[in-house]
C-alpha cells in the first residue's frame, strides 16, 4: 500500500492533494487525527507521564489544532499538483500518523523520542510545501 492509500484507509475522509480545498481539508483530518490520538494517550497515561513529557504532548496537542500558516500559504500557492509533490506530501502525513500510532502502544517512557520525531516531521512538512516564486 502506497502512502496515499494508507492515509485514504486510516484517516477518516483524507481528500488528497489535487485541489486547494481537498488540501485544506486533508491537513485538517490529519492534524485532528494525529491530536485526538495524542490526546487519548496523554489521557491515558497522565499519571505516569513526567512534566516535560506532560508539556511535549501538550505542544503537539496545540500544533494540531491549528494550521502551520506557512505550509497553508505555501501549498495555496501550488498551480500544477504533480505525482512527486503528492508522493513527497503523503509520506511526511503517513508519517504523523504512524507516529501517533505508536504513541498509542508506547510506555511513559518511550514517548519522548515519538514527540521528538513528531516535531521534527511537522518542520519536514512545511519544507515539502514549494516555496513560492521570488518576488519581481
Amino acid at each position: 500500500m502506497d502512502d496515499l492509500e494508507f492515509l485514504q484507509a486510516n484517516v477518516p475522509q483524507f481528500e488528497g492533494y489535487d485541489s486547494e480545498e481537498a488540501r485544506h481539508h486533508s491537513d485538517q483530518r490529519v492534524r485532528a487525527w494525529v491530536g485526538s490520538t495524542f490526546a487519548d494517550v496523554q489521557a491515558n497515561l497522565s499519571s505516569s507521564l513526567e512534566p516535560a513529557v506532560e508539556k511535549s504532548f501538550e505542544d503537539a496537542i496545540l500544533r494540531c489544532q491549528f494550521p502551520d500558516q506557512t505550509y497553508t500559504i505555501r501549498m495555496d500557492g501550488v498551480t500544477e499538483v504533480t505525482p512527486e509533490l503528492v508522493e513527497s506530501l503523503a509520506q511526511v502525513d503517513r508519517q504523523l500518523v504512524e507516529l501517533a500510532a505508536r504513541a498509542c502502544k508506547a510506555t511513559a517512557a518511550e514517548l519522548p523520542p515519538i514527540l521528538d520525531d513528531v516535531f521534527k516531521t511537522f518542520e519536514q512538512r512545511r519544507l515539502r510545501a514549494p516555496a513560492p516564486p521570488p518576488f519581481v
